[in-house]
């Protein structure tokens, strides 16, 4: 049996035919465990932890994992912390190259790439640590981060952005300029028409990206940014291209909305509260719309 073995292989080599030995498969890591939230950007991906820590892993080239790049300066295929973020995080937000943290003391934290001001620290530069959004290290009651800008929703109801904006995707007023001369903010600036009266935000952060939808207090849904294939839902009354300011969407312009009570009471992880239930977020909120 051995011989006529060692014959067929003998015969497959003369025919030019190659076995190669089956590849070993990787040993399979530690599964993460309590996880309580994630959030997926382009290439790499962050959760929050029960403890209130942020994990992630994927690619690392603009930072974009929190590290300080210790694990490499291209990418991790296994989870790691998040420096300065092992705890007091109370929601987790990712997109394009960079992600934020919402802390239990709501504030506002950014890493990765920043190429168009969409951390919110001021400035244009990558950052591989967490680093605080200017004027948002309290009250800030939701984080939302798109491919390259990044909104929030303050415990007072209104609406921030900052980052790229070349499609009006941050809905404000801003005349600074970012890269190649590309329209931006660096800085948290106030939504136009939505400094009050918001109750959740939302924004695109696939590969073109471009525009961003709030739910108000009134629960009606308002839309501001690229439109070209309609995607703010106004019609395209505003415009077959971007719109510069938030819009209605047709048709959602009202619902029923309840809140838990004043978000500055609740900005505590579970954990740290004692409660059954978990809170992940500083303010809990529930939106009913009319059928």
């Amino acid at each position: 049996m051995r011989t006529a073995l060692l014959l067929v292989l003998l015969a497959l080599t003369a025919l030019g035919v190659v076995l190669l030995p089956e590849p070993q498969r990787p040993a399979t890591a530690n599964p993460l465990t309590g996880v309580t939230a994630v959030g997926a950007g382009w290439a790499h991906t962050c959760a929050l932890t029960e403890d209130g820590g942020i994990k992630c892993w994927g690619d690392n080239i603009s930072g974009q994992l929190g590290d300080a790049q210790k694990c490499g300066f291209s990418s991790c295929a296994a989870p790691v912390d998040v420096i300065g973020l092992t705890t007091g995080v109370a929601a987790v937000a990712a997109g394009g190259s960079d992600a934020c943290a919402l802390t239990t003391t709501g504030g506002v934290k950014c890493w990765g790439r920043n190429s168009y001001g969409q951390l919110g620290d001021g400035t244009t530069m990558d950052r591989t640590t967490p680093v605080d959004v200017v004027g948002l290290t309290t009250d800030v009651a939701a984080v939302a981060v798109g491919g390259e800008h990044t909104c929030a929703v303050t415990t007072q109801a209104g609406v921030k952005c900052w980052g790229l904006n070349l499609r009006g995707e941050l809905g404000t007023q801003t005349t600074e300029l970012c890269g190649p001369s590309f329209p931006c903010s660096s800085v948290a600036e106030d939504v136009l028409g939505l400094a009050s009266g918001a109750a959740a935000v939302d924004v695109s952060s696939g590969a073109v990206g471009g525009h961003t939808c709030a739910v108000t207090t009134m629960g009606g849904v308002k839309c501001w940014g690229l439109n070209v294939d309609g995607q703010l839902g106004d019609g395209q009354n505003c415009g077959t291209l971007v719109c510069n300011t938030p819009v209605d969407v047709a048709g959602l312009t009202s619902g029923r909305y309840t809140s838990q009570p004043p978000c500055r009471t609740q900005r505590r992880h579970p954990r740290q509260q004692g409660a059954g239930a978990c809170r992940r977020h500083p303010c809990e909120q529930v939106l009913e719309l009319d059928p």
